[in-house]
């Protein structure tokens, strides 16, 4: 499954599942989805902290890790 992203609303049900078989099973019950074509550098796979903490300035994302 590609990267998702979701809103806060449904993050309660996003503590559950175990592997990302669960997310995509969550995600075809979901009432408003989109598929959005993105750049593949833009693809990125961030599950944890530590994913998040390893990804490089330029990605444009701040680490603001407590």
């Amino acid at each position: 499954m590609p990267p998702a992203n979701f809103d806060s609303i449904v993050f309660d049900r996003l503590a559950g599942p175990a592997s990302d078989v669960g997310v995509g099973q969550l995600f075809q019950h979901l009432e408003h989805t989109a598929t959005v074509p993105i750049p593949v550098d833009w693809a990125l796979d961030i599950d944890t902290r530590e994913d998040l903490a390893q990804q490089p300035p330029e990605c444009g994302m701040e680490a603001n890790i407590r």
